[in-house]
């Protein structure tokens, strides 16, 4: 799917990648399975031989048989100004080769329909039958540490700092709520306040995927 045809095609999280990149933001190579794909097939099928053959056709187009790839959920609800669904669906690091590429799109398609997505939906009255699913895929960046900024403070609204929440590794301790990260807070270019926490968890990639 081309990334800037919409959320309702690439999903809110492809949609703004692609609209980041048109702003000349440095965003890694990439391309978004649309969400009509992932209605396709069933919950808990394996994954159509035509999605299969676009994804491998894909993935030899880029040269990246053996790439180490990061696949993302982008649900057409997500990103946007009321929900974020952080943490709701699956996210799949250090994807490698088409057979394990192609477990990684169904287990994200299938994260539509788990339980806290659903009831995610229900909360903010979003249609629990509208479970179309667009899946960004991305290679992996080599990650020595990794974080989230936030351009206002989530806690506070306060929105004249910078907040980054880091930790060492793959950002995967951190979203999955494994450790209580680096904290620092950053205004016109300063950082004004850092808080630096115990490491005991580190999340790596296995060399053979995984």
């Amino acid at each position: 799917a081309d990334a800037v045809a919409g959320a309702a095609v690439a999903g809110g999280k492809g949609w703004q990648l692609g609209r980041m990149a048109r702003l000349g933001v440095p965003v890694p190579d990439g391309f978004v399975l649309a969400a009509e794909a992932s209605l396709s097939r069933k919950h808990g099928d394996a994954v159509p031989d035509t999605v299969l053959a676009a994804i491998a056709q894909a993935l030899a187009a880029r040269g990246w048989q053996n790439t180490p790839l990061a696949v993302r959920s982008s649900a057409p609800q997500e990103d946007s100004a009321q929900r974020s669904f952080a943490g709701i669906h699956e996210t799949r690091l250090n994807v490698i080769g088409v057979q394990a590429l192609s477990e990684a799109v169904r287990a994200v398609w299938d994260s539509a329909q788990a339980p806290q997505a659903l009831a995610y939906r229900e909360r903010f009255g979003i249609d629990t039958t509208d479970l179309a699913m667009a899946v960004v895929i991305m290679p992996m960046l080599p990650a020595v540490a990794a974080g989230i900024a936030f351009t206002g403070d989530p806690l506070t609204g306060r929105d004249d700092h910078i907040v980054i929440n880091a930790h060492w590794g793959l950002g995967e301790a951190l979203v999955g709520g494994l450790v209580n990260p680096d904290n620092f807070r950053v205004r016109d270019g300063t950082v004004v306040t850092r808080t630096v926490h115990r490491k005991d968890i580190r999340v790596n990639a296995r060399s053979g995927g995984g």
